[in-house]
């Protein structure tokens, strides 16, 4: 059941970059190819987005097909009630899609948050270059600030998660 779960949770990663992937081509925007880490994965966009918008919908997508898999895994529970191992599958596979759907709107480089965060501005502004500095400095603080909760995860005696 482990590695049945961590196959579905690779497919999971593949979806959310797929969404990434399928916005970019509605807004005309080639992918060459999505590359799949241990950790997480990339949908390479041939161009930056031409517009406020399209960075919006192309950075949101990931994300909303994350959610949209934490709640179908949360909904399919109940119909796995007496199947325990499946049970445990599709809890397991619920919270980690939302997780994964959460730490990807934190703005920070290289997450979905940032280009997010970059498209407010931008589409206020106008100034994609100006945007862009905005979005480098508030990614920059929330490292700093998970540095911070990490060091004093580990200070105050949770050694393991402040890591």
């Amino acid at each position: 059941m482990g590695a049945f779960t961590a196959v579905l949770l690779f497919v999971s990663v593949l979806l959310h970059e797929l969404g990434h992937s399928v916005a970019a081509k509605r807004y005309g925007i080639a992918v060459p190819r999505i590359t799949l880490f241990v950790f997480g994965g990339v949908s390479e966009i041939a161009t930056e987005p031409r517009s406020p918008r399209a960075e919006f919908w192309i950075a949101t997508s990931g994300p909303i097909v994350s959610f949209a898999l934490a709640l179908i895994f949360w909904e399919l529970q109940p119909f796995l009630a007496h199947a325990e191992p499946l049970l445990a599958s599709a809890k397991y596979l619920a919270i980690l899609n939302f997780v994964l759907g959460v730490f990807n709107l934190v703005p920070g480089f290289p997450l979905d948050g940032r280009r997010i965060f970059r498209s407010i501005p931008w589409g206020l502004t106008g100034n994609f270059r100006h945007s862009s500095t905005i979005a480098t400095f508030t990614g920059l603080a929330s490292g700093f600030r998970l540095i911070f909760a990490g060091v004093w995860l580990a200070l105050s005696g949770n050694l393991f998660n402040g890591l």
